[in-house]
């Protein structure tokens, strides 16, 4: 994701440095460029922000003990002709400006953390769309027909629900039953042509191919059209 952004980013970076009019500049096809590129600018300023405050922060324990001890032995003249009270005002500088430090850290881990949180959610969105086109994509026109029959049973009472679905499988039946019969005519056609001797004499009667039998009632084009205006009445009604 942030190496699509540094292509888009560059392309727009190049169509400026042409010196093109403004409708010239390139428009990114990323719906998401806008966001992470707030989000990129963001990040950017907060590091900047750090790395400032760490040239400019205080010294550190040890720094400060060897600055006291350089005082310590090498006292000014002042200090030797008139005694003075120990100067307080450093220190409390030195307290002040830790504290504003940590505040100021506090504040950026507090602010960083809203905009991790939106980035993070961007990120799902575009994995749940994409995981939507693909299983969209992947639906065939039966199992889209199914649901369409599913939907349209759900509506309509119990009684005329059954009896839908009963005329739905007749129909069904019907085409499954036709496929069946092709099938099993073309296999005993082919097994009685590689059976057959090419000895036979002329004499002899051609073989005849059996008719195919079957236990299941064969429907006629009437019973169908009856089963077809029926099912066409329900989804109607529903």
């Amino acid at each position: 994701m942030r190496t699509t952004y540094n292509q888009e980013a560059l392309k727009v970076k190049k169509s400026k440095k042409s010196g093109g009019k403004p409708d010239d500049i390139y428009v990114p096809t990323v719906k998401w460029f806008r966001q992470m590129e707030e989000i990129m600018d963001s990040s950017t300023a907060e590091n900047e922000t750090e790395s400032i405050e760490t040239e400019i922060a205080p010294p550190s324990e040890n720094e400060q003990g060897l600055l006291e001890e350089q005082v310590i032995e090498e006292p000014s003249p002042t200090l030797l002709q008139t005694p003075t009270r120990p100067s307080t005002s450093k220190t409390c500088s030195r307290v002040e400006s830790t504290g504003k430090k940590g505040s100021r850290v506090e504040a950026g881990s507090k602010n960083k953390k809203p905009r991790l949180q939106a980035l993070t959610e961007a990120v799902a969105e575009v994995r749940k769309a994409q995981e939507t086109l693909i299983t969209s994509q992947s639906i065939s026109d039966n199992e889209a027909f199914g649901k369409f029959i599913a939907a349209s049973l759900d509506k309509l009472p119990p009684a005329d629900s059954i009896m839908a679905q009963g005329a739905l499988q007749r129909v069904i039946q019907k085409y499954r039953l036709n496929a069946l019969n092709k099938s099993s005519s073309a296999s005993e056609a082919s097994t009685l042509t590689a059976i057959q001797s090419p000895t036979l004499s002329r004499d002899s009667p051609p073989a005849t191919t059996p008719a195919y039998s079957t236990d299941h009632p064969i429907m006629n084009e009437d019973t169908v059209a009856n089963d077809d205006a029926a099912i066409a009445d329900i989804i109607s009604q529903a």
